[in-house]
């Protein structure tokens, strides 16, 4: 009987110790509201305008189901992972992912991540918005296009303006993050597909290549600057040259007591295989959020974005604004409400399209 007992309380210890080395965490985000959105002058439906009112989910942050985990290896050397899918809700739940990384870590030389997450563009666009890269109407880098609502037409899509033009959003390949060093901090990802014959040619398709990097300097209190730059090609087949997009972004925040100030310049370029321009769009977002007590915080944000065709020439305004207040209920629940609009103007014809829309909802993490 001590024996077993004896047994069984060295297997209690042991399983603690392991416990106590490695962790799982279970997360996510569950985030509906209701929602209403005019169009005016977009082709909507059969008619040249309409008003759309919904149940709408993830205006404030995508939803999603995540597992992340942590093992200590010892001497400040650990291992990570996360499993993260996106959650879309329309007349039943729909999954895709979102992120699925495994890598080490530690204090010394920082991270490092194989996998598919979000590029270092993507997280410095996310980094420096007032209305923390949310989904509703007049968020000018993340609010993107709504193919149901908008057919063809000659006036460009107001809502057409996903984060692809500015960021490759995910990339399946290497991220790492070094640590805070005087206050710097440097972040890459980088990706590479490439399938080749045996006499080394490249065929099929099958080059495609994503470098990105970023610095970040926090070294002055409440201040904060990135820089960021991306270059992703593609070879379509073997007999055709490289496309090319390029993504150049700058953006600085500032807290002085409760408000932080933000502001974000960003410049996008395409070009086609025979390294002729195809798109440029050239925008900037500046916003503020003010924190009115431990419970309420506002914000709000304006942008401006000028498109170029083919030749250079500009071809689209396209302005945005939004407001927002958000109510902490609890440090997991969060209602909110915001109203934004954009308006796209065809420069050649002057004809404006425009939306706006108001959401009210509540978040919960978990």
């Amino acid at each position: 009987m001590k024996k077993s007992l004896l047994a069984l309380a060295a297997l209690s210890a042991f399983a603690t110790a392991a416990q106590a080395q490695s962790s799982v965490t279970v997360y996510g985000i569950v985030d509906m509201g209701y929602g209403s959105k005019d169009y005016t002058n977009n082709n909507y439906t059969a008619g040249a305008n309409g008003t759309v009112q919904q149940v709408q989910n993830g205006a404030l942050s995508s939803q999603r189901l995540g597992f992340r985990g942590t093992e200590d290896l010892g001497g400040g050397l650990k291992a990570n992972f996360v499993l993260e899918s996106g959650i879309a809700q329309n007349t039943a739940l729909t999954f895709g992912g979102r992120e699925y990384k495994v890598g080490l870590s530690s204090d010394s030389w920082g991270s490092v991540d194989l996998g598919y997450g979000k590029t270092v563009s993507q997280l410095m666009m996310e980094r420096y918005t007032a209305g923390g890269a949310n989904n509703w109407v007049g968020e000018a880098w993340n609010y993107g296009a709504d193919t149901t609502v908008f057919a063809t037409g000659a006036v460009a899509k107001v809502e057409q303006l996903p984060v692809k033009d500015f960021t490759a959003d995910r990339a399946n390949g290497f991220h790492y993050n070094s640590p805070v060093m005087s206050g710097v901090q440097v972040s890459l990802t980088y990706a590479n597909t490439t399938n080749k014959d045996e006499d080394g040619t490249i065929s099929n398709n099958v080059k495609s290549t994503l470098q990105d990097i970023a610095i970040v300097y926090t070294g002055i209190k409440n201040l904060s600057i990135g820089l960021s730059q991306g270059v992703e090609k593609n070879r379509a087949t073997a007999a055709t040259a490289e496309t090319e997009d390029k993504v150049t972004q700058f953006g600085a925040s500032y807290a002085f007591g409760p408000v932080t100030v933000y502001g974000q310049y960003v410049k996008s370029e395409s070009e086609s295989t025979a390294g002729a321009q195809t798109r440029a769009l050239d925008g900037t977002q500046f916003g503020v959020k003010y924190a009115l007590n431990a419970k309420v915080t506002l914000h709000a944000q304006m942008g401006s974005v000028d498109e170029e065709s083919t030749s250079g020439t500009k071809t689209h305004d396209r302005e945005s604004t939004q407001f927002g207040a958000q109510y902490a209920f609890s440090k997991r629940t969060t209602g909110y409400v915001m109203y934004g609009t954009q308006e796209s103007k065809l420069l050649s014809s002057g004809v404006t399209n425009e939306v706006k829309g108001y959401v009210a909802g509540v978040r919960h993490s978990f």
